[in-house]
Formats: C-alpha cells, sequence, structure tokens
C-alpha cells in the first residue's frame, strides 16, 4: 500500500507542484493550506508522513510540531526551511522533526529524503511490534492477565508504553504496581536507559530531597562532595516514585517543578538544569482525599495522575491465583534445587478461596515457605488461617507435623508393647484412656500388631 503525506504550506503553488511530484513517484498526498487546517486533517486522516513549512502566518511549523507530537510522540515530520536559516533549521529538529529540507525545494533530494524517512519509520514499527511481543510474554508470566481487570491493564500498558506522560499506580499493597512500572519502562521508547526506582516512605524529608535531586559540596553537614540526583541519573529514562503519597510539602514543591518544566535544583545550588525523565508513582493511599486534607498539593495530583491505572486487590481477580501461585511455584522449587511441580486439589483450593490481605506478595511468601518445608514432589499443606467452614480441620503445617509424630508414636508404641495396652500405658506413663484416644483417632488396627509379633 501506498504511503500517505500531508503536505501543510501556506503557498497553493507549492502545494500544487509537490503534489504532483509525489504522487507521480508513487505517494497518495493531500494538502492543506496552512496550519491550522493541517492540524485539522491531520487529526481526522491516517497518514505516514507529514511535510510541512516553517514560516506561516496562522501556526507556524513548530507549532504545528508540537501539536502533533502531543497526540502521536513518535510522528515523523519534516520540515521546509527558508535558504540558509540555520537556526530555523536546528530548532525543528530539536523539537522533533525527523528532518528538514531547504528552499529552493531539489526534487531529488526531497524524494530521497522522504524515501529514508518512511523506510526508517517501517523498520521502527517492525521493531516495536517484535519489542511488544517479547517484553509481553516476558510480563504476562510476572503480570498474570488471566482475569478480565489484568487484561484491560496490559491493554492499557501497551497503549500509553510510547508517550511520555505521568502515570499514577494505585493499589493495595503488594498488588504488584511496581512490576507494573516496569512493564511500562520495558514496552517504552526509554527501555535502553534504566528504570530509577525510588522508596519515597523509606527515607527522610532531608535524605530524599538529596537523593532524588541532588546535592552540591558543602550544603549540609555530611555533602562533602557534589552528588548527582537520580532525576539526573534518570535521564532519559524513567524514575519510579513508589509510596508518592509520603512526601513532604517541600518536596512536593520541588517535584511540580520538575513535572512543568523539567528543571532540577540540587540543594544547595542556586541554578536550575534540565532533565527529561518519565516520571510514574505510585501510592497504597486514597490520594484524592490527602489532596481534600491538604497533605497532597492538588496542582501535583493533577500533573502526577494524567494516566491513572488502578491495580485491583488479589482478591478481586481470583482467576489470576493459580497461575501466580504455579508462576512462584516453579520460581523457588528452582531455587531451592526441588523438584515441586504442582498442588494436591485441597491446597489449591484453598490458595484460590483464601482472601489474601497482603495480596501478591503474601502468596509469593506463603509459597516460597510451603517449597522449602514440602517433603513431597507437590505442595501437600499451605500455612493460612482457617477459611469460613474449616474448624476443627488440619490446615497448619505445625498441626500437621504434631499429627504425624503423634502417629508414628503410637505405632511404634503399640509395636514395643506388642499390641498390649496395658504395657502401651505403662511404657509411655499415659492412662489407658489416652492409648485408645490415640488409636481411635488415627485409625489403627491394635491386632495387626498382636500377629506381628507372634507370628514374624
Amino acid at each position: 500500500m501506498n504511503a500517505k503525506i500531508l503536505l501543510i504550506d501556506d503557498d497553493k503553488l507549492i502545494l500544487k507542484l509537490l503534489k504532483k511530484e509525489l504522487g507521480d513517484a508513487g505517494y497518495e498526498v493531500k494538502t492543506a493550506e496552512g496550519g491550522a487546517d493541517g492540524f485539522e486533517k491531520f487529526k481526522s486522516g491516517s497518514y505516514d508522513l507529514l511535510i510541512t513549512d516553517y514560516m506561516m502566518p496562522d501556526i507556524d511549523g513548530i507549532e504545528l510540531m508540537q501539536k502533533v507530537k502531543a497526540i502521536d510522540p513518535d510522528f515523523p515530520v519534516i520540515v521546509f526551511t527558508a535558504y540558509g536559516t540555520v537556526k530555523n533549521a536546528t530548532d525543528a529538529l530539536r523539537m522533533g522533526a525527523v528532518d528538514y529540507i531547504e528552499k529552493p525545494l531539489d526534487k531529488e533530494e526531497l524524494l530521497f529524503r522522504i524515501k529514508n524517512v518512511l523506510e526508517n519509520r517501517s523498520l521502527k514499527g517492525e521493531v516495536r511490534k517484535l519489542k511488544r511481543k517479547l517484553s509481553g510474554s516476558l510480563y504476562m508470566n510476572k503480570i498474570v492477565i488471566k482475569s478480565r481487570q489484568m487484561k484491560e491493564i496490559f491493554d492499557k500498558i501497551e497503549l500509553i508504553a510510547s508517550t511520555d506522560a505521568s502515570v499514577l499506580i494505585s493499589g493495595e499493597s503488594g498488588t504488584g504496581k511496581e512490576v507494573v512500572a516496569r512493564a511500562i519502562h520495558q514496552l517504552s521508547p526509554r527501555d535502553n536507559i534504566k528504570l530509577v526506582t525510588v522508596n519515597c516512605a523509606a527515607l527522610t524529608e532531608t535524605l530524599l530531597e538529596s537523593e532524588l535531586f541532588g546535592h552540591i559540596k558543602g550544603s549540609f553537614t555530611g555533602a562533602y562532595r557534589d552528588k548527582r540526583g537520580l532525576f539526573e541519573e534518570a535521564d532519559k529514562g524513567t524514575i519510579f516514585l513508589d509510596e508518592i503519597g509520603e512526601i513532604s510539602q517541600n518536596i512536593q514543591v520541588k517535584l511540580l517543578r520538575v513535572l512543568q518544566n523539567g528543571e532540577v535544583r540540587p540543594v544547595g545550588s542556586e541554578k536550575y538544569f534540565k532533565v527529561d525523565t518519565r516520571i510514574i508513582s505510585a501510592t497504597n493511599r486514597n490520594l484524592k482525599e490527602a489532596v481534600q486534607d491538604k497533605k497532597i498539593r492538588e496542582d501535583l495530583y493533577y500533573r502526577l495522575n494524567v494516566i491513572p491505572i488502578f491495580v485491583p486487590p488479589l482478591r478481586e481477580r481470583k482467576e489470576d491465583i493459580p497461575a501466580l501461585a504455579q508462576f512462584f511455584l516453579k520460581r523457588y522449587s528452582k531455587k531451592i534445587n526441588r523438584n515441586i511441580d504442582s498442588f494436591s486439589n485441597s491446597v489449591m483450593e484453598r490458595i484460590i478461596n483464601y482472601n489474601w490481605p497482603g495480596n501478591i506478595r503474601e502468596l509469593e511468601n506463603k509459597i516460597e515457605y510451603s517449597c522449602i518445608m514440602e517433603q513431597k514432589n507437590y505442595i501437600s499443606s499451605i500455612d493460612l488461617p482457617p477459611l469460613p467452614g474449616e474448624k476443627g480441620k488440619s490446615i497448619y503445617p505445625y498441626k500437621e507435623a504434631k499429627q504425624k509424630f503423634e502417629k508414628e508414636y503410637i505405632i511404634n508404641l503399640l509395636e514395643s508393647a506388642e499390641g498390649n495396652i496395658s504395657k502401651a500405658a505403662k511404657i509411655s506413663d499415659k492412662f489407658r484412656k489416652d492409648i485408645y484416644t490415640l488409636i481411635e483417632r488415627y485409625d489403627i488396627e491394635v491386632d495387626s500388631y498382636k500377629r506381628k509379633k507372634s507370628h514374624p
């Protein structure tokens, strides 16, 4: 299929001439007279390339390009500039143009530049598809998408990953908010730069400010040298601010400046410098309530919450539980070099029906513990509180161990006493009724031990 080009200029003669030349070269061309008309046609159509003049009376080429990039950051734009206007050409490239061409236009050069840009766009598209396929299969193991809720989240991640918009991930502790953040980064064009993670609740205000924005030598006691902040380390990449609802008013003001202007000022410095960092934040608090309580600035909240993602608790997406349990079983059985590959039906039923107040983190911990304690090649018990209607059942591993011990003890005792209850009571220093209770509890055939001893 022929590539579609949107050609924008305020000169009708140039539009007519270029439309014919590009059409003869096999391109499908749509024209627009001026930036305003061009932007409306861009929004209502589907194109592979936009070519625009730099100088136009209503909306110039730079402003038009900014509007286009706000909709599709990766969309290719070529800008026409007047002969010798180096600054215009430099401005165009700095603002995101893939190329510029000086007027008067040379037909062969124009066709060559267009061909290169379209081939590069096609190649990037294939790379992006491959990256999404590979990353998708990677994260399908970590973000289990059996449930409708998680499928919707993963679809949203794929849609927003290529943008630079701020993302606010909310949800209870242990639901996998950091894994969602890593998926966004992994699928983004910034994935060649590391993702920097900060737990805002784990640091004091002074330490957090220094960690995020850096400091200069002598700015406070212990500042023996200049230190780069994490925003600078994450330049051209992504920073993940976990527990964002815990930051102080002072940090909020400085963070707002980063979001608004892309500017960072180290502690003790009077100078700001630019950073290009995408911000993903997460919270287990209700930030709307925090705004109402004046604990979080309203302007900061809306800057952080451009794209909201809510990760539901595990109890609300039970379809994901078996796959998550199996994922952790595989991980930890391999880690401890054990061949444990499944769960008993009763254990899986308990895992699915349990409410998991600690969410995925709690599930992971329980599976790890079960792998360590299990002696069979499948998980036969799991350390969970009793579910409704389970009173009296043996559900704790320590109870099961106790029962195993009691049964083995009474069997050994009966063997030693040759099945004689009075002798067994004397050996064990127990009452006869206690011996009978254990025999009945574990459904033991006393006569078999008598026969064992009388007929070796």
